[in-house]
This record gives structure tokens, C-alpha cells and sequence, in this order.
């Protein structure tokens, strides 16, 4: 890609942020002129910008937005919640023409269907009732954005064969019929992951029913999201503060004079001169070195950050849709959108912020009759702010909803076999309310569009304790609820402490470590097939780390007279690790891994010893889930 198409991709993504968020603003406030003004800018920018490239369908369809716009402003036309919806739509498009610019490196040359689209939109009759608002009968901007009855057939095809068909070769059956509903999900723009755990559970059991299920629900599970939002694209350029790169140039000078120290010092261990003043010599120029070196990592660090706004922005036209869908009017307000993050942390929040939010609207916001009966104000409203506190980043996401119904989650959680109704009643509500993470947990009576399917927390968990973070809920009955993202500022540097597994070195992030202990052979105890541990009082799934990473292990050898454990909390939950031995505390620098072993279970990355051996740095809760 040549760099005029970079510099477009950048200047185009802004745009968009603004016209979306003048949009938002203007339907609630109509006669904002000056946010009026602003969006016809950022049209008529884009409409320019599509036309400098050659990109002659995407600045025909902006041009016609821009007219709408510029007929609201010389007062021919009202805005009307139609004509926001109409504008929205055509910003989510030119979002997925840049994403296709930026993966091929040039506009697309198919693209008039689309542009014909957004243009059939804005001579569309508007379907209003008297009140202003969308009729009923008016589908959602993203139903008609993502409508794409070929992927759907080819779906409903997969469904039908693995109904029909007899039972042998059913493997194979499934698998086939994963890969093509992947491929026709991916073509109406929406991951696939949930297929690919409805095909684990399906092989499993030997039955097609999960998968069916999965094919069915699948393709609803994002019909709320507008198209753009369905699969966030990850952000490949960065604009850097030229103080950050002078910084670097700074420290790469100071660098060079350190080397140019030791090749000195080298000439002179070479002419023979005093080992001891050599040695005093070596010991100045590491400590400065060892200095350096940190400023250096801090600094590359600082270039990589991002603002949260890079993920925030996609989220109040989202929020619009599914008050839309759910009949709720409720509004997204951002705070602390300029506070920044490693870009790989930013470029994961995507998936869990979605769920958090669609759980705020779906669960959390009543309705307007219900918020009327409270003494609310109609329209709900949910609050999405971040925060850098230390070297961690904090981001809640706060609803003035009901709050969490505690009983109600008891009461699910039991129906659901996560627990028995006598170990439920003696649970605090703190602990009640952290069900809510479990796997497969709902309180929803049906599956919707929205929720009901048992993923969304659980995710939500997932995610951030990949991330190196954790999840936690506050609920205040009738007031709302608060569901608080602690993440670490950045994934690259991380602390860790080294243990000896089998034959072999690994590294544990020092984050998920609450102790280290030595136990005494009779205090571990046999339950099944399992182990368990008792620490002070408290009985602790015992887990040998050796035999979990498939290799050997000299664990539970009776000749040892004691067992060296890490005790760590894993998605809330203490486990004791057994493993061979402790080695020592590092800051590290991790490298995600790549070629023939990327995405291998259980690891977050690798990183380089002194001796020059690979260190791999283990994701527990991953590795034990």
C-alpha cells in the first residue's frame, strides 16, 4: 500500500468518527447548527477524498448524503430520525469500503451495488408515524445493511443436511457444514467463533444438534449491530507525538555511547590492563546500560498506545440500534475517551464491550413505562468512561437501569445446574452476583436477537483475563449497575515468575499469583480422579502443571517429602499449581508468537533469556478452562 492510500485511511477513519458523532448529537439535539455544520463537512471532506483516490462509487453515494445534509441546512427539509439513520448507514458503509482499501490496497472495483444502496436510502419515501419517529413496520438500518438472502439459503442448506442425513459420516458432515456457514457469516461481515464452539460441542456429543442450534441463532446473534461494528478492523497506522520520537532518537544516542564505552573496554581487556578495575568499569557501563535499556522499553511502549477513543466511537450508534430494537429509548455517553492504552489492549476491546453493553441495554435500562413508574427520566442512559490509574487502565461501563435482581440470579444459577439451590442460599451476593460470569449463565426467559444465549459475560471474562485483567460487577438495586474492566496499560511488558515444569522453564505472570507454599504429602487429598489441596482453611483444586502441558512430571513422587505449589486466582477462583521448582522474578518483554505455532493453547506469548533459551509465558485461565 502506497502511502497516499495510507494517509487517506487515516484522514477518512476521522472523518467518519466525526459525521457519526455529529449525527448521534443531532438527533438528540436538532437544532445544533454547529453540529449540523460539522457533519456536512465531514461528508463533503469524504465526498473529496473518495474523488482524489478515484474511488468514483463511494463519492457518488456521499454526494447524494451530502445534498440531504445540505438541504437540512438551508431549511427545505427537517431532520428527522429517518434522515440520521440514512446518514449512519452510509458512514458504516464507506467504513467497510475503507477496511476492503485497506486489506487490498485499492478501492474496490465492485462497489457501485453498494453505493446504489446508500443512494436508494435517501430517495427512499420516509416510513415515519405522525410522532416523528421510525413506523414499526420500518425495519433498523442495520436489517436492511446486513439483509443477504444467498449467505442465508446457503445456511438454511447446511441446517437441512445435517437433519437429514444418516449418521454416518457425521464428523465430517459437521465439520463440512462449519467451514461453509463460517465462510457465509464472514461474507455478511460476522466472526464465526460461536460456530466453531457449537462444532466442538456437536463432535462431542455425536449429535448435530449444537451446531444446528449455532446455525440458526448465529447469524441473529449480531442482527443488532450496524455492519460496521460487526467486526471492529484493527487500527495499522499510528500518528505518533514528535516529543515521543524525539525521545527515542535521544535514547538511541545515549545508546551509542554506551557501545562505543564497552568496545573501549574490550581493547583494553585485550592489552592486558587490571581485571579488578575492568570489572568496576563493566559493573558502570551495565548499570547505565540497564538504565537505558528501560527508558528505551517505556519509550517504544509509549509509541504503540492509542486513545480509547479508537474503540468508544463505535459504540453509541450501536447503543441507538438496539434501544431501537428492544423498544427502549436509551442514550451512551463516552468519558475518558483520550486515555490511552497499548494498542493491543484497545484492539481487544472490542468483543467484550459489545456484551457488557448489550447486557446494559437488554437486562440492566427498563423500558419507558417501567422507568416512568421508578421516577426515572424516559430515556435511560449508560455511561462508558476510562480511566489510567497507575499502570492500569479502568474502564466501566455504568447503567442507571434496576440494578441486578440477586434472587433472580439465584434462582437461574440453580435451573441451570451451576450450583444447588443450599449451596446458592449460603452464598454471599458479591458471589451471586459474580455467577453472572459463569459459562453458559442467563437470566433471560427467551433467546432474542440481543441475549439470552449464555456467552455474553462469559466472554466478557475470557477476554479480559487474556488480556492479563479481570472482570467485576456493583449493582445497587434500582439505581443500576456498574461493570468495571481492570486492564493492565500494556500486554508487550509484563512481570512473571519462572518455574520448572517436566524439564522445562515457564513463565507465570506475576498479576495471577496470590502466594507460593510448600504442602506436605498428607495434606494433599484424592477426590476422583482429581486433587485437592487444604491451605488455611480453604480446600484448593490441586493441579500438576507438568501433566496439564503434556509432559512428564515428577509431581506427586512419594520420595519428595514436600510439594512446591503456586497458588494463583483464576477467573476468580483460587487454584493451586504443582510444579518441579521456582526460579526467579523478570520483567519481560513479550513477543506474540507466530508460524506454526500461533495460537497455541495455553500461551500468551514467549520472551528471551539471558542464556538465550525461549521462555514461553503461560495464559492460565486459558490453559485451565
Amino acid at each position: 500500500m502506497n502511502e497516499f492510500i495510507e494517509q487517506f485511511l487515516i484522514e477518512a477513519r476521522e472523518l467518519v468518527e466525526q459525521g457519526v458523532g455529529d449525527l448521534l448529537a443531532l438527533e438528540s439535539h436538532p437544532d445544533d447548527r454547529g453540529r449540523l455544520d460539522s457533519a456536512f463537512r465531514a461528508f463533503h471532506t469524504l465526498k473529496g477524498a473518495a474523488g482524489i483516490i478515484d474511488f468514483a462509487a463511494m463519492a457518488r453515494a456521499l454526494h447524494v448524503a451530502e445534498d440531504a445534509l445540505e438541504s437540512v441546512r438551508s431549511g427545505a427539509r427537517p431532520l428527522t430520525p429517518r434522515l440520521v439513520g440514512d446518514g449512519l448507514n452510509a458512514l458504516d458503509q464507506v467504513l467497510q469500503w475503507l477496511d476492503r482499501i485497506e486489506a487490498a490496497g485499492e478501492p474496490p472495483t465492485d462497489a457501485e451495488p453498494q453505493a446504489d444502496a446508500v443512494i436508494a436510502r435517501f430517495g427512499a419515501p420516509p416510513a415515519e408515524e405522525p410522532g416523528g419517529g421510525p413506523s414499526a413496520d420500518a425495519p433498523p438500518v442495520a436489517a436492511v445493511a446486513e439483509a443477504a438472502p444467498l449467505e442465508q439459503r446457503v445456511l438454511d442448506a447446511q441446517i437441512r443436511m445435517l437433519l437429514t442425513a444418516g449418521p454416518d459420516g457425521l464428523a465430517g458432515r459437521l465439520r463440512s457444514a462449519a467451514l461453509v456457514a463460517e465462510r457465509a457469516l464472514l461474507r455478511l461481515g460476522r466472526p464465526g467463533a460461536a460456530v466453531g464452539r457449537a462444532l466442538a460441542l456437536a463432535l462431542d456429543a455425536g449429535d448435530p444438534t449444537p451446531l444446528v442450534d449455532a446455525l440458526r441463532t448465529g447469524p441473529a446473534e449480531d442482527a443488532a449491530l450496524p455492519a460496521a461494528a460487526a467486526d471492529a478492523p484493527v487500527v495499522r497506522a499510528l500518528r505518533v507525538d514528535v516529543e515521543r520520537v524525539d525521545a527515542l532518537v535521544r535514547l538511541t544516542g545515549e545508546i551509542t555511547v554506551v557501545k562505543t564505552a564497552l568496545g573501549h573496554l574490550a581493547d583494553t581487556i585485550a592489552a592486558g590492563a587490571d581485571s579488578r578495575q575492568i570489572g568496576a568499569a563493566l559493573k558502570a557501563q551495565n548499570a547505565i546500560l540497564d538504565r537505558l535499556v528501560g527508558d528505551l522499553q517505556h519509550a517504544v511502549l509509549g509509541i504503540r498506545v492509542l486513545p480509547l477513543r479508537q474503540v468508544f466511537q463505535r459504540f453509541p450508534r450501536l447503543v441507538r440500534e438496539l434501544g431501537v430494537q428492544l423498544g427502549k429509548p436509551v442514550r451512551l455517553v463516552t468519558e475518558g475517551d483520550d486515555t490511552e492504552a497499548d494498542k493491543a489492549i484497545v484492539d481487544s476491546l472490542f468483543e467484550p464491550l459489545l456484551h457488557v453493553l448489550r447486557n446494559a441495554v437488554d437486562h440492566g435500562v427498563e423500558d419507558e413505562a417501567g422507568r416512568r413508574a421508578a421516577g426515572k427520566p424516559a430515556i435511560g442512559l449508560i455511561t462508558l468512561r476510562g480511566a489510567r490509574q497507575g499502570d492500569q487502565v479502568v474502564i466501566e461501563i455504568e447503567d442507571d437501569g434496576r440494578g441486578i435482581d440477586v434472587d433472580r440470579v439465584r434462582r437461574a444459577a440453580a435451573e441451570r445446574g451451576i450450583a444447588s439451590r443450599d449451596a446458592l442460599a449460603d452464598l454471599s451476593d458479591a458471589a451471586v452476583i459474580d455467577l453472572v460470569f459463569a459459562p453458559g449463565f442467563s437470566t433471560a426467559a427467551a433467546v432474542s436477537d440481543v441475549s439470552g444465549r449464555g456467552v455474553g459475560m462469559d466472554a466478557v471474562r475470557t477476554a479480559v483475563e487474556r488480556m492479563g485483567g479481570r472482570a467485576v460487577l456493583e449493582s445497587r438495586p434500582g439505581s443500576g449497575t456498574v461493570a468495571r474492566l481492570i486492564l493492565p496499560f500494556t500486554v508487550m511488558m509484563t512481570r512473571v515468575m519462572t518455574v520448572k515444569a517436566g524439564a522445562q522453564l515457564f513463565g507465570i505472570p506475576f498479576d495471577s499469583i496470590v502466594e507460593t507454599v510448600r504442602v506436605a504429602p498428607d495434606r494433599v487429598v484424592a477426590i476422583g480422579a482429581a486433587r485437592a489441596v487444604v491451605i488455611r482453611d480453604t480446600t484448593l483444586p490441586l493441579v500438576n502443571l507438568a501433566e496439564t502441558l503434556g509432559g512428564p512430571s515428577v509431581g506427586g513422587d512419594p520420595s519428595r517429602p514436600d510439594a512446591t505449589v503456586v497458588v494463583a486466582r483464576i477467573s476468580g477462583q483460587l487454584v493451586g499449581l504443582e510444579v518441579d521448582g521456582l526460579g526467579e522474578r523478570l520483567d519481560v518483554m513479550l513477543k506474540q508468537i507466530g508460524g506454526l505455532l500461533s495460537g497455541l493453547h495455553g500461551v500468551s506469548g514467549a520472551t528471551l533469556l539471558g542464556d538465550g533459551q525461549v521462555l514461553l509465558v503461560l495464559d492460565l485461565p486459558d490453559l485451565l478452562r
